[in-house]
């Protein structure tokens, strides 16, 4: 599943350079379109279609939206998937 976000029209290309030590600067530009700051956490996924930069926001909707067909209302997922005993 490839997620974008919906609030920017079209997709949109920044070129940056892969630095000495692997590091790469993302244009201030893109970083504001995504709302990135300075030390949050990324994720790097490489896949078949190449490398895509994810907030960590990002992921844990992309993983939340993986679940949603399992969802049922009115059941809290960790009352049935964790047992009684471990509740302090």
């Amino acid at each position: 599943m490839v997620s974008r976000r919906t609030d920017i029209p079209t997709p949109q290309v920044f070129h940056t350079k892969l630095g000495p030590s692997r590091r790469i600067a993302i244009p201030a530009a893109a970083c504001q379109m995504a709302g990135l700051q300075p030390g949050d956490p990324v994720t790097v996924e490489v896949g078949a279609d190449g490398i895509r930069l994810l907030s960590f926001d990002q992921l844990i909707h992309e993983i939340q939206a993986g679940f949603a067909d399992c969802r049922v209302d009115g059941v809290n997922a960790s009352d049935v998937a964790l047992p009684k005993t471990l509740a302090i």
